[in-house]
This record gives structure tokens, C-alpha cells and sequence, in this order.
């Protein structure tokens, strides 16, 4: 876990007003941040973090920081510890959301605690995009309506049946093991609160047996304590819970065009948008934007900046302004010469989404609706594999040559009126500078589907180990948070 979480000293805050992540609210030294200020850059460093798994094996998902909302709930409470950061903590499963039905079942872990003076907080570092994944709240706004702490004999039967399931998936599971799962399966249903990985455990576990009247009864009892699972004959009751959420939408949808209207925050805007395609996602799996990467297709609302650590990867824009003078294919071709090319998509910054009517840069940088205008025209956005540095000087070289002798100048700009060249906007190409940049810039035509926002705060150690990777360095000497992303240009 230390591997990709800071230690306290290498906790800077973000100083520099146009600093891309400027807006995450760490601009002072972190001893004088609130509690509740705290505890959201710790929340923020665990989910950027995590290497995303939908079912991880939990005797080492703490170490290897890979997993889900538990591995994020068991680490933020390990790494609070560590930071000295409040008091009684409490790993809970969460159940309800005041839209959906009663009887509604879950999966879906978080922690809370207490600062000095006993007041309680929801802390949920879940790397996902959506509703209440990543909020950290006082304990009386929490967006679920149950919590159950998960501790002793509950703690232990939920190991064992999320370690069935990790067994599951990978193809490790001994089927001599069946009775002694059954039997875990009996004792777990003892706490209602698990009927959601019962219910899981049961369908996976008719995998292992041929007897046709146990399949049945692993069925009845998945879908009787389950009437919303995927494979539930419960027609009724899944289009009922369905109707609940589509009811939820509209409201929520009303309630976005009133903050649009009333020039409520950037911020707020952002999170709403975001528990509305989430919703959205739910009921329309086609709605999900994914990344092709080694044979696989990966939900985008589920890259967090240690993936793009783990793989090498950064992001180049090719600039309305390079599409302006026609030099954008010269930009493409010298960054595709020397990297493997991953992914790309064409967009246009400064126009509203399809998704939920945002505009992309508004939401890529503080200085994003300054620049507006700059900003609206074609553009590209680029994964590359190649470390942020060589990609840098490439670009910085591409800045010089094809840029030399525009500044100052003017130009008619897409919309048909003259615009002046401005070396901070109008650059012609961008690249990102660490992880956590890249992981926002290149979702930056998708805000809805952004688990790295702009009000985040960026991970100095995920930068440290970029950097480490990119000098060839093996071990640590001295810290290198001074390259933490901090970086001025849009």
C-alpha cells in the first residue's frame, strides 16, 4: 500500500492558481486544512490509487491497492491510521438509496469515522464515477439510508465469501470445497445485509455442481433474496426498480437545468451530471464509453491514474488551433513516430456534450471558460504509451517550430472573427505531465464519465514513481515532490 500512497511529508499542497488541479481546495500547508478537508485529499489519493477490479482477491487487495469499494474502504482506513487522522473507524456495507425499493439488496462497502470532538463521517473512496463514490461527508448526509458495520465473526464470513467469489472468477476454485461453501452460504444468511453476495455466490456456485435439484435451490434462494438480479425471472419487480430510477433522472435531470440557469458551481454541476449517467449507465449498458486495451473493453468511469501508471500511458491534444493551420496531421505523425499509438478520438472542446450538456473545458482547467472561444474548433485527444517527459519535449519542440512566428498575431478564427494568438491558449498541442493529468485529459470530451476531476487532488506519489520509472530509478533517495503536477499551461 505505501508503494502508491504518500507518506505525510510528500503531501504538498497545489499553490499555483492556474495549476490544472488548482481548484481542489489544498493551497495551504495540510496541518491546516479542517478534518473534513482532510479527509477528501486522502479520500482523493486512495481512489486515484486503486487499480480497478470488480472482484479482487481480498487476502491481498490492501497491498497491491487493487480492487473495489472494499479494497478502498479497508485501505482508507489502514492509511488514516497511518496519517494519525481521526478516530473509531468502521468498515460498513451501505444499502438503500432513498430512490430505490425497499427491498433493495447490495454489494457496496465504505468506512466511517470520527474526528477529535466524536462527530461522524461517511468516507467512501470507491473508484468508480457516480452516485456517492468518493463523497466524504458529516454521517447525517450520507447517501444511503443503512449502514452495517462489518467487523468480527461478520468481518471474517464476508472474507470467506468474497474470497469464493475472487475463486470464482479466476478458475482457482476447488470444487471439493462446494459442501464447505454451502455451508458458509448458510451462515452468511444469517445478516440480510450480505443477501447481495449471496445471491452472487449462488449463481457462481451452480457452476460447480450437476445435480439439477441443487442448481434450483442455489437459484430460488439467489433470486428470492434477489428479485433484481440480472438473471431473476422477477420481470415486475426489476421493471418496478428500473421505474424508480428513471423517476430519479427526470428529477435530477430538472434540477440540472435550474443550476445551469442559476449559474450554479462548475463543481456541483459536474457531480450531478455524473449520478445522472451513472443512473443512466445502469439501465443502458451501450451508454458506457470504453477503452479497447489488450484485447479487453474498459468502462472509461473506471480508469483511475494508476492505471495509466501501471501501463505507460499519457495523453496528447491536438489543438483547434494546430486544425487552424493546418498543421495537425504534422503534429500526429511526430508523436506516433516515436510511440505506440493506443487510442484516440476527435471532439470539440468548447461545445456541450450529448451526455449531460457540459462543456469539456470548462471542466479540464480553472482557466477553461477564460479561454472558451480558443478552445472551440476540432480537436484530438491521444493515448500514447511513452513516460510524460520524452512526450513533453516533443511537444515543446512542435511548440517552437510551428509556433514560432504566430505569437501576437491574428487570425480568423473558426466562428469566422479574428482572434489573437496567445502563446498560453493558442500552443497548437498539449501533453499531460503525470498520471493524474493524464487520466483527466483524456476523458476531457466525456466529463459525465471522469473519475479524475479537476477538483481533485493529484497524486504526488504517482507522479514520484512516473518519474522513477521514466530516470530508470529502482529505489528511492530523495523525495521528488517537486514534480508533482502543479503544471501552469492549459
Amino acid at each position: 500500500m505505501n508503494k502508491y500512497l504518500p507518506s505525510i511529508e510528500e503531501i504538498q499542497p497545489i499553490t499555483n492558481p492556474v495549476s490544472t488541479f488548482y481548484e481542489c481546495g489544498f493551497n495551504i500547508p495540510f496541518n491546516e486544512l479542517s478534518f473534513i478537508q482532510k479527509l477528501k485529499v486522502v479520500n482523493d489519493l486512495v481512489r486515484q490509487s486503486i487499480l480497478v477490479t470488480s472482484v479482487p482477491d481480498p487476502s491481498t487487495e490492501t497491498e497491491t491497492l487493487t480492487g473495489n469499494c472494499h479494497t478502498a474502504a479497508l485501505a482508507s482506513i489502514d492509511y488514516l491510521k497511518e496519517l494519525g487522522i481521526g478516530k473509531n473507524y468502521k468498515y460498513v456495507m451501505c444499502r438503500k438509496k432513498s430512490y430505490e425499493p425497499d427491498d433493495i439488496t447490495t454489494t457496496h462497502a465504505a468506512i466511517t469515522l470520527e474526528d477529535e470532538n466524536g462527530k461522524t463521517y461517511y468516507f467512501d473512496a470507491t473508484p468508480y464515477v457516480g452516485y456517492g463514490y468518493g463523497e466524504v461527508t458529516p454521517i447525517e448526509n450520507s447517501p444511503y439510508e443503512e449502514l452495517y458495520e462489518i467487523s468480527g465473526e461478520k468481518a471474517k464470513l464476508l472474507k470467506e465469501l468474497r474470497t469464493f467469489l475472487y475463486e470464482h472468477k479466476t478458475g482457482t476454485f476447488n470444487k471439493k470445497n462446494f459442501d464447505k461453501v454451502l455451508n458458509l452460504l448458510q451462515k452468511c444468511s444469517n445478516f440480510p445485509i450480505f443477501y447481495g453476495f449471496i445471491s452472487k455466490a449462488c449463481e457462481a456456485l451452480t457452476e460447480f455442481t450437476s445435480n439439477k435439484n441443487t442448481i434450483n435451490e442455489l437459484l430460488s434462494l439467489s433470486f428470492e433474496i434477489n428479485p433484481y438480479s440480472a438473471k431473476s425471472p422477477y420481470e415486475e419487480k426489476k421493471n418496478y426498480k428500473n421505474q424508480l430510477i428513471l423517476n430519479q433522472i427526470d428529477e435530477w435531470e430538472q434540477t440540472l437545468q435550474e443550476m445551469k440557469q442559476n449559474g450554479a458551481s462548475e463543481k456541483d454541476i459536474l457531480k450531478l451530471a455524473q449520478n445522472i449517467m451513472q443512473e443512466k449507465r445502469m439501465l443502458d449498458i451501450n451508454l458506457e464509453v470504453m477503452l479497447p486495451y489488450n484485447g479487453k473493453n474498459i468502462r472509461v468511469s473506471s480508469l483511475t491514474p494508476r492505471f495509466f501508471l501501471e501501463n505507460n500511458l499519457n495523453v496528447v491534444f491536438i489543438k483547434p488551433s494546430a486544425y487552424l493551420i493546418g498543421t495537425s496531421a504534422t503534429i500526429r505523425e511526430r508523436f506516433l513516430k516515436k510511440h505506440k499509438f493506443i487510442d484516440e478520438y476527435h471532439t470539440d472542446f468548447g461545445k456541450e456534450t450529448s451526455g449531460e450538456g457540459l462543456c469539456p473545458v470548462i471542466y479540464s482547467h480553472p482557466e477553461g471558460k477564460n479561454n472558451l472561444r480558443e478552445y472551440t474548433g476540432p480537436a484530438s485527444v491521444i493515448l500514447l504509451k511513452g513516460f510524460s517527459g520524452e512526450i513533453g519535449q516533443i511537444k515543446k519542440g512542435l511548440r517552437k517550430e510551428l509556433g514560432k512566428h504566430l505569437v501576437n498575431k491574428t487570425a480568423t478564427w473558426f466562428d469566422g472573427e479574428k482572434i489573437f494568438w496567445n502563446p498560453f491558449v493558442t500552443n497548437l498541442v498539449h501533453s499531460t505531465d503525470n498520471p493524474s493529468e493524464a487520466d483527466l485529459h483524456y476523458l476531457i470530451g466525456f466529463p459525465e464519465h471522469q473519475l479524475m476531476t479537476r477538483y481533485m487532488y493529484p497524486s504526488p506519489k504517482l507522479a514520484e514513481l512516473e518519474y522513477m520509472k521514466e530516470q530508470g530509478i529502482t529505489e528511492k533517495k530523495t523525495s521528488k515532490t517537486e514534480n508533482a503536477p502543479n503544471a501552469p499551461e492549459l
